[in-house]
């Protein structure tokens, strides 16, 4: 559940989420990738990629199939730590 990993991450004085893309970039500069099309709900990457250079000329959203499992673990990505939603599919799961 990402409420607590979020909560503890929070209450240490810590970002809601540590991770750190630098290593991707470079890979990226190595392989002389000159843009990408990325596929992610998370805007915290695409800033911390473009802060490390790469340059990203398109986000694609990720469909998500929301179900009453799914739906507070979205909530709180959504609402702690900025993820766009994408398009919500609901089943009835």
């Amino acid at each position: 559940m990402p409420t607590r990993k979020v909560d503890a991450n929070l209450t240490l004085g810590h970002d809601a989420d540590l991770r750190d893309y630098e290593i991707a970039a470079a890979i990226l500069s190595d392989w002389r990738v000159q843009s990408i099309r990325l596929l992610t709900n998370n805007p915290a990457k695409i800033e911390s990629l473009r802060g490390w250079g790469a340059r990203i000329d398109e986000r694609v959203p990720i469909e998500i199939a929301v179900n009453a499992h799914k739906a507070g673990y979205l909530n709180v990505k959504a609402r702690k730590m900025r993820h766009w939603r994408g398009a919500l599919n609901q089943t009835g799961e």
